[in-house]
């Protein structure tokens, strides 16, 4: 479980590093390795579910207020 926690820590990390880069992200996870991670990102100031979805097929989304605004100002500059 402690590996599978750090795992997660990392794996958030390099979400938030893509989503810095562009803009968009998607994850295909499994389980409690995605409550995990959903964890990590709410920890970081992502806003979304504090448990995303356990049935097959579920889905979640999770946003970052910071990378919204710099999305609205490059369209405001263009």
């Amino acid at each position: 479980m402690k590996e599978a926690k750090e795992r997660a820590v990392q794996a958030s990390r390099r979400l938030m590093e893509l989503a810095a880069q562009h803009e968009h992200v998607l994850l295909s996870g499994h389980g409690v390795f995605n409550q995990f991670i959903a964890r990590e990102l709410l920890k970081n100031g992502w806003k979304g579910e504090k448990r995303p979805g356990r049935r097959h097929w579920s889905c979640t989304s999770y946003t970052y207020e910071e990378a919204s605004d710099r999305q609205i100002n490059r369209q405001r500059l263009s």
